[in-house]
């Protein structure tokens, strides 16, 4: 039954990373449809961001004393009620301001959904659950979007967040009823849970995830017109390459967590990290022709989600005894990438053109393998030193 779960938790991810990222598939027609610029739709991105990244450790600290299940329960519910809710409106700063309640039932869910993942499986199978659960986000980019980008062209992009909430409501049955109690902790005040960021080679981690994201968000937003700078291509096309693109991050997520498992997490994260950086480098050359465009983005996609469950369970292991509290300040900053990279995106399009978001996205990423370098020298150094919260 624990396995079950576990992909019951992917579900999750997967609703997650749907309503996260769709913006990407749909930014022209909420553009079109509300009279709004593509740049003021990316804010859509940051808005979501903003609630997960400072909203749901709020959440999270709140929820302290609930088992598990229950926090999850009501972090899943206010999630589904921010997207139902989006279906009648009209306005776009209320449309901002759901995207803002979505992101804190969002981010307090799938932190919760990490660390219970651990409680769930073996010790020595805890990187794999990961591995999973991210794979439920990836699959996002090969189902979610590309399907969700077609069915907003076909019956309007405001049933898909009705859809998600409806399916997100009956995950919530699902959990109720198969999801075993497990205690909470005693509640720790925020100044405590950001008290994680005292260990340097923590603190470091998390830049790593803060500036991963960040390229992520700057480029993922506006990809669409990152792709179209190579050559004019319909709705369809664009929508095939999402889904190519997501099953090489699929596959890629889940291997993480097997190689982690096998190899260590240092080692998936650095080799993640450097073919990223090298593809992103090198996407002014390659993004002249159709095929090169389109090899960037799968290749740059791949790296990023091998990158991300070996990161996860590499904070894990820097305080286990503690991983609520950092899954919530990892994804906390994470979630502050997101928030940001939209908004440097925007401004380069605006400025210049979506052509050199490929190669200022490879110099953000060459700042989180940087940063990755230093987290691995302080852990080493200090012997896997833990935080905890006595």
């Amino acid at each position: 039954m624990n396995n079950r779960l576990i992909y019951a938790l992917a579900f999750g991810g997967f609703l997650l990373g749907t309503v996260e990222s769709i913006v990407a598939g749909i930014i022209e027609m909420i553009s079109d449809d509300l009279h709004v610029s593509l740049s003021s739709v990316g804010w859509l991105v940051t808005s979501f961001a903003l609630g997960f990244g400072i909203g749901s450790p709020i959440l999270i600290a709140l929820m302290a004393k609930l088992d598990r299940k229950r926090a999850m329960l009501i972090a899943l519910a206010l999630f589904a009620a921010g997207n139902i809710l989006v279906f009648p409106v009209h306005n776009f700063p209320l449309l901002l301001a759901l995207r803002l309640f979505t992101g804190c039932g969002a981010g307090a869910f799938i932190a919760i959904a990490f660390a219970v993942a651990m409680k769930l499986v073996d010790a020595d199978k805890g990187a794999s659950a990961i591995g999973i659960i991210a794979t439920g986000i990836t699959s996002s980019l090969v189902i979610g979007i590309p399907i969700g980008t077609l069915l907003s062209k076909a019956a309007g992009w405001r049933f898909l967040f009705l859809a998600v909430g409806l399916l997100a409501l009956i995950l919530g049955l699902i959990l109720a009823r198969y999801m075993p109690r497990i205690v909470g902790s005693q509640k720790v005040p925020l100044t405590r849970q950001f008290g994680v960021l005292k260990n340097k080679a923590v603190i470091t981690a998390v830049l790593v995830s803060f500036f991963l994201v960040f390229d992520y968000g700057m480029l993922l937003t506006y990809l669409t017109p990152f792709i179209q700078s190579a050559s004019r291509m319909s709705t369809e096309t664009i929508s095939l390459i999402l889904l190519v693109a997501g099953l090489f991050s699929m596959a890629s997520s889940r291997l993480s967590g097997f190689f982690s498992d096998k190899w260590g997490s240092k080692l998936t994260i650095y080799t993640g990290l450097l073919v990223q950086v090298a593809i992103l480098v090198v996407s002014p050359v390659l993004g002249h022709s159709l095929f090169g465009m389109i090899a960037v983005v799968l290749i740059w996609m791949a790296s990023l989600w091998s990158t991300t469950p070996a990161l996860q369970f590499y904070l894990v292991s820097l305080s286990p005894q503690a991983p609520d509290i950092a899954q919530s300040v990892n994804l906390s900053f994470f979630q502050f990438g997101l928030m940001l990279g939209p908004l440097l995106g925007g401004v380069i399009i605006r400025s210049s053109s979506a052509s050199n978001l490929g190669w200022s996205s490879g110099i953000v990423a060459l700042i989180a393998l940087v940063f990755a370098f230093l987290s691995f020298k302080a852990s080493d150094k200090v012997g896997s030193k833990t935080y905890t919260t006595t």
